[in-house]
């Protein structure tokens, strides 16, 4: 039985791969929230010098009650906080749960 074509295939590829300014080109900024936060990440890893304004919109984004619950975001925070060392920031984010990805 053939499944439907995985149409986040070369997005996810890339982003493993560590190709992060392809991830960064291919997701435009009218995308789902899930796709904009992973695209934060991109951001996040790929330029170093300019963390503290990816912070900033990750912030932002957490603190709009329209798309702060989104578990993807979540996740994506508590990885950039992680990176930070903020710990504490990190768990508030992702303690909740909800999602398998959050529990672990």
């Amino acid at each position: 039985m053939a499944g439907s074509p995985d149409h986040l295939f070369n997005l996810r590829n890339n982003f493993y791969l560590g190709s992060y300014q392809l991830v960064i080109n291919e997701i435009d900024s009218s995308a789902a929230t899930p796709l904009q936060a992973v695209k934060l990440l991109a951001l996040y890893l790929s330029n170093p010098h300019d963390k503290e304004s990816t912070i900033s919109s990750l912030k932002e984004w957490l603190a709009d009650p329209a798309i702060g619950n989104n578990p993807i975001l979540r996740l994506i925070a508590g990885i950039i906080f992680t990176h930070e060392e903020d710990y504490n920031e990190a768990l508030k984010h992702t303690n909740a749960g909800g999602t398998m990805e959050l529990c672990i």
